[in-house]
């Protein structure tokens, strides 16, 4: 956006007369005393009393938080329009957005990038009489997070599984982990052993069986089977192993998006279920999320609801439930790729996330239940009768 402009300091100001231009002197002192790469101008301590709607500013303190708290920088408006550059910062960092998505995609690659940003207050008014906002609460609210990443990646997976180290860091994802412990249990209707399909580590198979539901482990890789049997799990390396119409429930997660022919794993998962049997399906979700992260350990795509209750019932299963989960983690995935996050996990940011932010997304999930999440949860169950038989 800055291509048609050469300077050494560059301002940026919306252009609805909200922001004074006697304020313009300020950030720009405020910029030279602090050798700062971008200075923004807070709206929040002084604003006229109708500047802002309820809702955007819920929005823009809770993007702020989250962008805080996985940055560990402090900031308190990420959707401020009035704000200074420097040369160094327009000329190091590509800036793809425009519209409503382009300040929170400053914020980001500014902390990513480790520029020098600082904050000053401002007065903010109200806008002239006659005019009004374009802004919808909703729908541009969704446009500010998908802008951040653009289209999709078109990148295939590497070869070869290079997840085992992400396996370990999502150890520290303790609320996360048991969260999806609680929801497997809390699915499995009246069966007392399950199949774990691409059982990994063996971390939630453990988990449940602990609980005091038997567990059976599929993991075709031995490296992560070797960790299953010293955890004292059974495992077996392929479905192949496994006896058709032999299992009351079985659940697998976050791993139909490795595996090529998803089909016909979903139809091998539907011929080992009993009459009645019921499976979970817990993957990632939106091809919009797909980042180096995906590509490195191994994913070929990501789901959408109407996409995975299609596979699931064509296998001949009828769908209990599908919804999406892990609404915050939805920004925070699209934030990740927005700063080219790469493909391994840092322990101490799962924890974070885990700890601060993660209990704020299932609260979300709740209170808004058709928002988008970062991750799909399809239940289904296996028909008594095959799907177009009839009776004697």
């Amino acid at each position: 956006m800055f291509d048609t402009v050469e300077a050494d300091v560059y301002l940026m100001a919306d252009g609805d007369d909200t922001y004074p231009a006697t304020s313009a002197q300020a950030l720009l002192e405020v910029f030279r005393a602090r050798h700062a790469d971008m200075v923004v101008g807070v709206r929040l301590t002084e604003h006229h009393s109708a500047a802002f709607r309820p809702l955007h500013t819920f929005g823009n303190h809770l993007v702020a938080w989250m962008i805080s708290t996985l940055f560990g920088t402090p900031v308190s408006d990420v959707l401020s329009g009035y704000r200074v550059f420097s040369r160094r910062f327009v000329r190091r960092v590509p800036l793809s957005e425009g519209g409503f998505g382009i300040e929170t995609e400053m914020t980001l690659q500014a902390l990513a990038k480790n520029f020098v940003l600082v904050e000053t207050p401002i007065p903010y008014g109200s806008r002239p009489e006659g005019s009004f906002s374009k802004l919808n609460t909703f729908s541009d609210g969704y446009v500010v997070l998908m802008a951040l990443v653009g289209t999709p990646a078109g990148a295939g997976p590497v070869s070869g599984y290079a997840g085992a180290d992400n396996l370990e860091a999502m150890r520290a994802a303790r609320r996360y982990n048991q969260f999806l412990v609680d929801t497997i249990l809390a699915e499995r209707g009246t069966a007392e052993r399950a199949l774990d399909f691409g059982a990994g580590l063996g971390t939630f198979a453990a988990a449940v069986r602990d609980a005091g539901l038997a567990v059976r482990c599929v993991e075709p890789d031995a490296s992560l089977r070797a960790h299953i049997e010293q955890a004292g799990l059974t495992s077996v390396s392929s479905l192949d192993e496994v006896g058709d119409a032999s299992v009351a429930y079985a659940y697998t997660l976050n791993v139909l998006e490795h595996i090529a022919d998803d089909r016909a794993a979903v139809r091998d998962l539907a011929r080992v279920l009993v009459p009645g049997g019921r499976l979970l399906v817990y993957v990632p979700a939106f091809q919009v999320l797909y980042s180096e992260m995906d590509r490195v350990v191994g994913h070929h795509r990501r789901y959408r609801r109407a996409e995975l209750v299609e596979l699931v019932e064509r296998a001949g299963l009828r769908i209990v439930r599908a919804r999406y989960v892990d609404s915050v983690g939805f920004a925070a995935a699209l934030a990740y790729r927005a700063i080219g996050g790469g493909g391994q996990l840092d322990p101490s940011a799962v924890a974070r996330y885990d700890r601060w932010i993660f209990p704020v997304s299932r609260l979300v999930d709740r209170v808004v239940p058709r928002v988008p999440g970062k991750n799909l949860l399809v239940v289904a169950e296996k028909p008594l009768m095959r799907v177009g038989a009839t009776p004697g």
